[in-house]
């Protein structure tokens, strides 16, 4: 738990240290990408490489938790999959153009990734189930929980789009960080910088995720 909370900790201070430096630096993703980044790849695979962490991440600590079978930690963890299933390997096959992502940004968003999905797996399949109090709230009466209902009622209603990321906070309990995607609505208003919601609520992974944001809004409103 000590080595957990720590890293928790770290995480608070290098998204606050990000966020003040992205009002300095622009991070070399979408419309700002730039030589100074160093060597870019296509930016489908660089996207599929950087979210691919968290996914096999906290596949790994399911598959050797003793609870993974038990009802509400396999739909924790189904819920989790479908929604990094989509982001990793469905939702860049949809992109359009034929931009490049910087090398750099994208072993930036690999590195928030894997602690992501440390944090993730780490509290849902290990921690939790050891935790006398979550013993008693991540068993079958969690289900009719209205939590647990208002998630899943969410997190379907909106799945794959942006809420998907956000409702796995209500579901889960557990901190994740969740990730912004423009929609399309807003893509006309989007400003050249990220706004200060998107930097608080990416944290670190605002080198790598506020461009995405953009590109995204380049892509969707063609």
């Amino acid at each position: 738990m000590e080595s957990f909370n720590d890293t928790c900790f770290i995480m608070i201070i290098l998204g606050v240290v990000v966020w003040v430096s992205l009002y300095f630096v622009d991070a070399g993703y979408g419309k700002m990408t730039s030589e100074k980044w160093g060597p870019a790849i296509n930016n489908k695979i660089g996207w599929m490489l950087m979210e691919c962490p968290v996914f096999l991440v906290v596949l790994y600590f399911w598959a050797k938790s003793p609870v993974r079978f038990d009802v509400p930690y396999l739909l924790f963890f189904l819920f989790f999959e479908l929604h990094y299933l989509h982001r990793t390997f469905i939702a860049p096959l949809l992109m359009r153009g034929k931009s490049k992502m910087p090398l750099a940004i994208m072993f930036f968003s690999v590195a928030f990734n894997l602690i992501n999905g440390f944090l993730q797996g780490k509290w849902l399949f290990e921690l939790a189930p050891e935790h006398p109090d979550y013993q008693v709230l991540y068993n079958n009466a969690w289900l009719t929980d209205w939590r647990f209902i208002l998630g899943a009622v969410l997190f379907f209603k909106v799945w794959p789009s942006t809420g998907s990321q956000i409702t796995s906070s209500v579901i889960f309990a557990s901190p994740e960080t969740p990730s912004i995607t423009c929609p399309k609505a807003a893509c006309t208003t989007m400003s050249h910088r990220p706004t200060t919601w998107a930097r608080l609520s990416n944290g670190w992974a605002g080198l790598c995720s506020h461009g995405a944001s953009q590109d995204s809004c380049s892509s969707s409103s063609r």
